[in-house]
């Protein structure tokens, strides 16, 4: 059994030689990190580093559970999480299916493409123009005008948050 082994590695060594880069990202920036972790449980100073910081166990756990809005800051992480994986995951899915049936390759292309386009955007670019679409002027706004709506500050108003 032995045998077969070593046989196979030196007739897949490039595989192996293949593997190495891979192995080495892992361990760099996937394992090494975790080591980071113990910052949680110590009164971490930057000027003593980690081995020196003291260790104070659970106790910003229990700072943090014992602050006044943190069930409303958890339920909120469990909602978007939750509407992240039912929204969020098979949107992206069901566009793509969508797509596919297209026949008009020129068509086809330009939906993919204007579909693309904004993850060359900037977070901060993103961020102004739904700022500009939930405006008083914005489109939000002018549809609800054609239904005869009041118009909306969306982004004034917390309810909105979750939807927006």
């Amino acid at each position: 059994m032995k045998a077969v082994a070593i046989h196979r590695m030196k007739v897949y060594w490039p595989l192996y030689v293949m593997a190495i880069p891979g192995i080495v990202f892992l361990i760099v920036f996937k394992y090494i990190p975790l080591a980071g972790a113990v910052i949680a449980f110590k009164d971490y100073s930057v000027f003593k580093g980690f081995i020196d910081s003291p260790w104070v166990g659970l106790k910003h756990f229990k700072t943090l559970i014992h602050h006044p809005d943190f069930f409303r800051v958890f339920g909120n992480t469990l909602m978007l999480g939750f509407l992240k994986l039912v929204l969020v995951f098979p949107v992206p899915v069901l566009l793509a299916l969508m797509i596919n049936e297209i026949r008009k390759a020129a068509l086809k292309k330009g939906i993919q493409t204007a579909l693309y386009i904004p993850h060359f955007l900037s977070w901060v670019i993103v961020a102004g123009i739904v700022f500009d679409f939930f405006s008083l002027s914005g489109l939000f706004n002018i549809i609800l005008g054609w239904f005869g709506f009041e118009p909306l500050l969306a982004m004034k108003d917390s309810t909105y948050f979750r939807p927006v």
